[in-house]
Protein backbone atom coordinates (compact mmCIF):
# COMPACT_ATOMS: atom_id res chain seq x y z
CA UNK A 1 0.00 0.00 0.00
CA UNK A 2 1.41 3.92 -0.86
CA UNK A 3 -0.14 6.47 1.23
CA UNK A 4 -0.53 9.54 0.53
CA UNK A 5 0.81 11.78 3.99
CA UNK A 6 -1.41 14.84 3.13
CA UNK A 7 -4.80 13.30 2.60
CA UNK A 8 -4.19 9.76 4.04
CA UNK A 9 -5.42 7.92 0.63
CA UNK A 10 -4.16 4.19 0.85
CA UNK A 11 -3.43 3.03 -2.92
CA UNK A 12 -3.06 -0.74 -3.51
CA UNK A 13 -0.17 -1.43 -5.44
CA UNK A 14 -0.09 -5.10 -5.77
CA UNK A 15 -3.29 -7.59 -5.83
CA UNK A 16 -4.86 -8.95 -3.10
CA UNK A 17 -3.16 -11.98 -1.80
CA UNK A 18 -3.81 -15.03 1.06
CA UNK A 19 0.28 -14.43 1.85
CA UNK A 20 1.40 -10.83 2.23
CA UNK A 21 4.45 -9.72 1.61
CA UNK A 22 7.21 -9.62 4.18
CA UNK A 23 6.86 -6.65 5.66
CA UNK A 24 10.51 -6.00 7.19
CA UNK A 25 11.53 -6.53 3.43
CA UNK A 26 10.01 -3.77 1.75
CA UNK A 27 12.46 -0.40 0.54
CA UNK A 28 11.42 1.90 -2.12
CA UNK A 29 14.11 3.27 -5.01
CA UNK A 30 15.70 6.07 -4.57
CA UNK A 31 13.68 8.33 -7.12
CA UNK A 32 10.22 6.93 -5.46
CA UNK A 33 9.36 5.33 -9.10
CA UNK A 34 9.26 1.41 -7.81
CA UNK A 35 9.10 -0.57 -4.47
CA UNK A 36 10.42 -3.76 -3.99
CA UNK A 37 9.54 -6.37 -1.61
CA UNK A 38 9.87 -9.82 -0.59
CA UNK A 39 7.20 -12.51 -0.50
CA UNK A 40 7.19 -16.50 -0.35
CA UNK A 41 6.71 -18.68 -2.59
CA UNK A 42 6.90 -22.36 -2.04
CA UNK A 43 8.77 -21.85 0.60
CA UNK A 44 11.11 -19.36 -0.91
CA UNK A 45 11.96 -15.71 0.10
CA UNK A 46 11.37 -14.24 -3.95
CA UNK A 47 12.08 -10.39 -4.53
CA UNK A 48 9.11 -8.27 -6.33
CA UNK A 49 9.07 -4.97 -7.79
CA UNK A 50 6.31 -2.60 -8.63
CA UNK A 51 6.01 0.50 -9.78
CA UNK A 52 4.57 3.29 -7.73
CA UNK A 53 3.35 5.33 -9.63
CA UNK A 54 4.87 8.39 -7.99
CA UNK A 55 7.02 9.70 -10.62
Amino acid sequence: MLCEIPCGKLIRLTDCSDLPPLGDAVVVSPDDSYAAYLRNINSYQQIFIVATGIV
